[in-house]
């Protein structure tokens, strides 16, 4: 019984330190290897900042985006629409689509709610009887949601994107 617990105890030893070793040398060759240029590993870790300036992200100033709708033809149904993008403000952009939409021939133009946006892009996409207006950080898959959403025959109306900009 002895001899099972003493050869239990050396394997377990014997086990544990080679665990160990491997560990270590895992460690030593990895972080000797990681920093060599050239290496697959040296374009892959991070390495931290040299200052707190480093970090800091430029301060860029909000553009604002808008889309007037007039009120329908009697004898058509059909809206006149105006948009803009890239103001500064949101009454600005909201002004500005209603002015393009007055100078389109529209009556009564404004900007429903949910159809202004800032620091993304929009698409407004039209079909028969039917519309909508999609917002989304990337244009394409704001165009594509847009066409996907509005149904068959539908086409892309108007888009833009108003990303931040440092105020030139």
């Amino acid at each position: 019984m002895n001899d099972k617990c003493l050869g239990f105890e050396a394997g377990w030893f014997l086990f544990s330190a080679v665990g160990a070793l491997a560990v270590m040398l895992g460690g030593l060759s990895f972080s000797a290897f990681a920093q060599q240029p050239g290496s697959n590993q040296y374009n892959t870790v991070f390495l931290p900042a040299h200052s707190a300036g480093d970090t800091i992200r430029e301060n860029l100033e909000s553009r604002w985006g808008a889309y007037a709708l007039s009120s329908p033809d009697p004898s058509t149904g059909i809206s006149v629409t105006g948009f803009v993008a890239a103001r500064a403000s949101l009454e600005e952009a909201k002004n500005a689509a209603i002015t393009h939409c007055t100078e389109r021939g529209g009556t009564d133009c404004a900007v429903p709610e949910g159809y202004v946006f800032r620091d993304t892009c929009a698409v407004a996409t039209t079909g028969p009887g039917r519309g909508n207006f999609v917002q989304d950080s990337n244009l394409r898959r704001a165009r594509r949601y847009g066409l996907r959403s509005c149904g068959k025959g539908c086409r892309v109306l108007w888009e833009a994107c108003s990303l931040p900009s440092r105020g030139d």
